[in-house]
């Protein structure tokens, strides 16, 4: 993936002379292209000997401001990606044409780099769903058509912030602090002023919850 200005290069061909056979496809349905997470593709038309002639087969513009920082899937001839205010898109994988666009409402603020592909195993096989998070939010798309799917959560989305507790901004903004830097948590005399891991975050949660924890903000400390 090249970025360019506003404009994402998001494929590229081999111009090989003589070809005989039509390149055989491949899915890239999840992030790392297979379950073990390897990036490991079969297709054997880019190789060694050729890779030095790639030629761009063709762009698309997100029409957004801000780089792209995106992990597309590829299903069924289809590439479905992200764009920098996290609006889900869908281009034919050959000609780079815009199927379709979801726009959620929801501005994304922060990188959004992953979506996934689910499909039914049994009737009907027809449902195909992009599952995706913006934000707080998560959405179950159909896949043909970018439309929310009306039976999964309230009307095609799920918020992560339910059933949380009365006191879950306080906590929100408490990562936050701490992330930025600008407040720590004191856990028997300890200061965590850096949260590195999800272990770091839910030792911090499980300490304020207990009663454990003190937040220090700057020169102060306060109780929480």
């Amino acid at each position: 993936m090249n970025v360019r200005g506003l404009t994402i290069a998001l494929c590229l061909t081999a111009s090989l002379a003589g070809a005989q056979k039509k390149p055989a496809t491949h899915d890239w349905p999840i992030y790392g292209g297979t379950p073990n997470n390897n990036h490991y593709s079969p297709l054997t038309q880019i190789n060694r000997e050729n890779v030095k002639r790639l030629q761009v087969a063709w762009t698309y513009d997100t029409e957004e401001s801000g780089g792209l920082q995106s992990s597309p899937i590829v299903v069924d001839g289809i590439l479905y990606g992200l764009t920098p205010s996290e609006k889900v898109f869908a281009l034919n994988e050959a000609t780079g044409k815009q199927l379709w666009k979801f726009d959620s409402g929801v501005k994304g603020t922060q990188p959004d780099r992953g979506l996934t592909y689910w499909a039914a195993s049994e009737s009907p096989k027809n449902d195909r769903r992009i599952i995706v998070a913006v934000m707080n939010f998560v959405y179950a798309l159909d896949a043909a058509t970018g439309e929310p799917i009306p039976t999964f959560g309230k009307n095609g989305r799920i918020d992560l912030r339910d059933d949380l507790g009365a006191d879950w901004l306080d906590r929100l903004e408490l990562m936050i602090a701490i992330e930025d830097q600008v407040a720590g948590i004191e856990i028997d005399d300890v200061v965590v002023d850096q949260i590195d891991t999800v272990g770091d975050l839910m030792r911090v949660i499980e300490s304020v919850d207990k009663g454990r924890a003190n937040a220090v903000v700057g020169d102060g400390m306060a109780q929480r």
